[in-house]
């Protein structure tokens, strides 16, 4: 029979010698009742999960490795009192909850997952150089064992997309950073992979020439597979400085984001002498 009261729970770590003390897993003043002992899962490198149904809401709270169990989640808030609770899990990557909502004879069977682990983002592939406004395959391989996986792509321009496989076009010259994520269907998302696409600059764009002369790495690559440097605009702290900015930034449009960074300085041009100070030198 239900039970008013509170729900707790002690843990004991691996190579301990006894469970630690009791903590309160149910919110604090609660008084509606618990319908059954409340359920437990394992989950991986010692994590678990307690599960239960108090009232017409059934919750469940995790605890890591090491350390106690985190507030409660509500599941489920209904109209209708919850029981029979039930909690399964693979004892790595997430559990089922499953309960039943209403009347035992004619109620409903409800369910919620948790999926523990982040997805697996495998692989990547992203172009290396293109020209402006040429359609281009970006690809990534993920995985997730529980809710399944897709990728989404920030795609250096302002543009996002979401999918294993899109295509994107640049409208400007420049480099621009890439970073895709997998991401699976609880929303728990990978670590990104970053990379750089190069567009070219086309043929008769301002600055380039001069760029090109004095940074071989800007100019327009030969080989699909050769790898672009990383770039820092200096045009604004130039101008902060009372310098005028570089002419290799403006070159490229847009400004490469603050993950990416040219290898070394880029020398400001010199500064115009007066023509005291050249009477003053001779």
């Amino acid at each position: 029979m239900p039970t008013a009261g509170s729900v707790s729970a002690a843990r004991v770590d691996p190579g301990a010698s006894s469970f630690g003390g009791a903590q309160l897993i149910s919110p604090a003043g609660e008084t509606a009742a618990v319908a059954g002992p409340p359920a437990l899962a394992e989950l991986g490198d010692a994590g678990a999960a307690i599960a239960y149904a108090q009232g017409t809401a059934v919750r469940a709270a995790i605890a890591p490795p090491a350390g106690p169990f985190a507030a409660p989640q509500t599941l489920e808030d209904g109209a209708t009192p919850a029981g029979d609770l039930r909690i399964a899990g693979d004892g790595a990557h997430g559990i089922v909850a499953a309960w039943r909502r209403g009347d035992p004879a004619s109620g409903e069977i409800r369910a919620r997952l948790y999926d523990a682990d982040a997805p697996t983002l495998a692989a990547a592939t992203v172009p290396t150089t293109l020209d402006p406004g040429q359609p281009a395959a970006f690809a990534a391989t993920v995985a997730d064992p529980w809710t399944g996986a897709t990728a989404v792509w920030d795609l250096g321009d302002g543009t996002t997309a979401t999918g294993t496989s899109v295509s994107h076009a640049y409208a400007a010259g420049g480099l621009y950073p890439v970073a895709v994520r997998a991401r699976d269907g609880a929303g728990n998302l990978s670590q990104p992979t970053e990379r750089v696409v190069r567009v070219n600059v086309a043929a008769g764009a301002p600055g380039l020439g001069a760029c090109a002369s004095r940074f071989p790495s800007l100019r327009p690559s030969r080989s699909p597979s050769s790898a672009p440097h990383a770039a820092t605009d200096r045009a604004s702290s130039a101008s902060r400085a009372g310098r005028r900015p570089n002419p290799c930034a403006a070159a490229h449009g847009r400004r490469p984001s603050g993950r990416f960074a040219y290898h070394g300085a880029l020398p400001a041009p010199p500064r115009p002498r007066s023509p005291g100070a050249s009477a003053a030198a001779h």
